[in-house]
């Protein structure tokens, strides 16, 4: 989806292992808060990988 339309969206990717990164990690949850609870907010990325671990949920 985000190769078919790069400019209406935003690609956030987890690099651990898993299906579910939310809310694994702080990095995750923040980014996933941010575009949920703030939508009239830009994203500040169009590509961002989260490493794997950096806190609990």
């Amino acid at each position: 989806m985000h190769r078919q339309a790069p400019h209406r969206t935003s690609l956030l990717t987890y690099e651990g292992l898993g299906h579910t990164a939310y809310p694994r990690t702080d990095c995750v949850r923040a980014a996933v808060e941010t575009y949920l609870l703030e939508p009239s907010s830009q994203l500040p990325w169009r590509r961002r990988g989260c490493p794997p671990g950096g806190g609990s949920g």
